[in-house]
C-alpha cells in the first residue's frame, strides 16, 4: 500500500503517542521537524529501490514508537515534558503504554452449524 500523506499516516500518530505519554504541554514547530527527520531516517535502501518514500506500512507501530522516543528525548532535553521523573529507558517506556489492537480471538475458527430437522 502506498500512502499519499506522511502527515496523517506516520507524524501525528508519533507526535500524539509522545504528547500523550510524556505530557508534553506545549508544542513548539521543532517537534514537527524532528518527527519529519526521524521518519526519514526509517526510510530504508530497500523502501526507495521499490519506489516507497516511507517506510512501509506495516512497520507503523515501530515507526511511531521510534518519532516518540526523539521527541520525548527533545522534550525533556528541552523542559517540555511534565512526566517526571524521567524514565531510564524511554524506549521501553514508550513501548509498554504504546496502544496495540491485537486481540485474541473470540470466536471458533471453524463454526459448527447446528443440524436442523
Amino acid at each position: 500500500m502506498r500512502l499519499p500523506m506522511g502527515n496523517n499516516s506516520y507524524i501525528f500518530p508519533g507526535v500524539g503517542l509522545a504528547v500523550v505519554i510524556c505530557r508534553i504541554r506545549h508544542i513548539p514547530e521543532e517537534l514537527f521537524y524532528i518527527a519529519a527527520k526521524t521518519l526519514s531516517d526509517l526510510v530504508t535502501e530497500e523502501d526507495l529501490a521499490i519506489g516507497l518514500v516511507y517506510p512501509s506500512l506495516e512497520k507503523i507501530h515501530d515507526v511511531s514508537r521510534s518519532i516518540a522516543v526523539s521527541l520525548a528525548e527533545y522534550a525533556y532535553e528541552h523542559n517540555l515534558a511534565a512526566l517526571y521523573p524521567k524514565p531510564d529507558n524511554l524506549d521501553q517506556f514508550i513501548k509498554s503504554n504504546q496502544y496495540t489492537a491485537n486481540y485474541q480471538d473470540v470466536l471458533p475458527s471453524k463454526w459448527d452449524w447446528p443440524k436442523l430437522n
